[in-house]
């Protein structure tokens, strides 16, 4: 999708992604087993070189294969942040309901937005200091594992909860008072711009334009966005400035 967009406020933040190592495993042992051993001399194996070797069950060594494969132990320590059952039993009871509310939805899309807005859910990622719910990252993970089964909401919490870390991060005093109160309302609906150049074979010819016109600020470039249709605040990266 190409499109000249007219921004009131880009934020830059270069970045690079240059990950080329092994990142270190995590193993962990449930809470009140009895009978566990403890591993010694990892480095360097992977999680499927530790399974195979050891007969561990996946769970226990990589979390997100077993949230993959749904694989988990009723007493398995996955979600530190909580601290008793009842905590937990909410999160559930929250998610049985919003899993019915999108299947019941699933064809019709103001129907959907409706459930979108119901609960509430763009105020889960931001901070409660700007009228946000603030959710810790294990109920944001089984927010996301109740998404999926809905593309369309799954892509939209995980651009939304992007834009308010971004804003968090790097925006200044003005520009969180001003975006992220609006974002957890709903009212400011962002998604975040990406480059593509598989997408387009002449992407290096084309170039990055920011002129004015009537004191307005315009830039003009090539960006690709994914629910951009009711978007109203477009967050793009630069790769040079």
């Amino acid at each position: 999708m190409r499109r000249n967009h007219a921004l009131k406020m880009v934020l830059f933040q270069l970045y690079s992604v240059g990950i080329k190592s092994i990142l270190p495993v995590r193993s962990c042992h449930s809470v009140k087993a009895e009978n566990f051993k403890v591993i010694k001399g990892l480095s360097g194996l992977s999680a499927l070189d530790i399974v195979k070797e050891h007969g561990i069950p996946i769970q226990r060594v990589s979390l997100s294969r077993g949230l993959a494969l749904n694989r988990f132990e009723k007493d398995f320590l996955i979600y530190p942040e909580y601290s008793d059952t009842d905590e937990a039993d909410k999160m559930l009871q929250l998610l049985s309901s919003l899993n019915k509310d999108i299947k019941a939805a699933a064809n019709q899309k103001d129907s959907l937005m409706a459930v979108w807005d119901n609960y509430k859910l763009s105020s889960y990622v931001v901070p409660k200091k700007y009228g946000g719910v603030d959710m810790c990252y294990k109920d944001l993970l089984t927010i996301c594992e109740g998404l999926g089964s809905c593309w369309r909401f799954y892509f939209r919490f995980e651009q939304t909860h992007l834009a308010s870390s971004l804003i968090s991060l790097y925006g200044n005093d003005l520009q969180k008072l001003h975006y992220l109160p609006q974002i957890a309302s709903g009212l400011i609906r962002p998604v975040v711009g990406f480059s593509r150049p598989e997408m387009e074979p002449n992407l290096k010819s084309v170039t990055s334009l920011c002129d004015s016109t009537n004191g307005k600020q315009n830039l003009i470039a090539t960006n690709y966005f994914i629910n951009v249709e009711d978007a109203n605040l477009l967050l793009v990266f630069a790769k040079q400035v």
